[in-house]
């Protein structure tokens, strides 16, 4: 058997420069848990199929790295895996894992989370395979989590099953704010005016944010010149 589990391991605001991106590392952990060894691993990962048009690249400086491994021989990595029209992170043509052996591979995609025609919810997860000694091809799909020797209770998507899709979250907010009427009433004092005020809040990532709170020290910003709330 082959157990593969894949996780979210990083969360920033996108390299790119682009506001409202933002880059995802993922953390995937392949472990042979049967009794034979497996040879010619590969990895599939098709994330902008997964992520539709959220999906922006991968991250150049976050291409697929082995981060760790106690692998007989450690598999390739395909130099042409783009998490999208190549979704092959392994070459294929080698690899070997005896019982208990793991490989851990990171890298990193940049996410446009409210892209227009976004998922509803972002989830994602890898296909891993090898061949037996009798040259059976033994498949797994990640389960969201960390242990690839469990079911992964309570991690984020968590079904109960050991295939859950690893779900794909990240909070923003901004905050606009600006003058659009000055209301001029003769009523009021010479000198003094009814200033009108736009306050507009954005959530940009796809995550629920709750219990929001906007704070503005007028008097400690205008000082005597603010004079209170019409």
């Amino acid at each position: 058997f082959v157990n593969v589990t894949k996780e979210v391991t990083d969360i920033k605001s996108a390299s790119s420069g682009v506001f409202g991106n933002f880059d995802i590392t993922f953390l995937v952990r392949i472990q042979n848990t049967g009794s034979d060894v497996l040879r010619n691993i590969t990895l599939e990962d098709k994330v902008s199929t997964h992520l539709g048009s959220t999906f922006i690249r991968l991250v150049p400086t976050g291409r697929p790295s082995i981060v760790s491994s106690d692998a007989t021989t450690v598999p390739s990595l395909n130099p042409s895996f783009d998490a999208s029209l190549d979704p092959q992170i392994f070459l294929g043509t080698d690899g070997e894992l005896a019982r208990l052996e793991e490989i851990l591979v990171s890298f990193t995609v940049e996410i446009d989370p409210d892209a227009p025609s976004a998922p509803d919810e972002l989830t994602n997860q890898v296909l891993v395979s090898g061949s037996d000694s009798n040259g059976n091809v033994i498949m797994d799909s990640s389960d969201s989590g960390d242990d690839p020797r469990t079911n992964n209770l309570g991690a984020p998507g968590d079904t109960g099953g050991n295939d859950d899709p690893t779900p794909v979250g990240a909070a923003g907010i901004s905050i606009s704010y600006q003058q659009v009427d000055i209301l001029y009433d003769p009523n009021d004092e010479i000198g003094k005016h009814t200033v009108e005020m736009d306050i507009r809040v954005r959530n940009y990532g796809n995550v629920p944010l709750e219990d929001l709170q906007i704070n503005n020290a007028l008097l400690d910003q205008l000082g005597p010149a603010f004079v209170g709330f019409p």
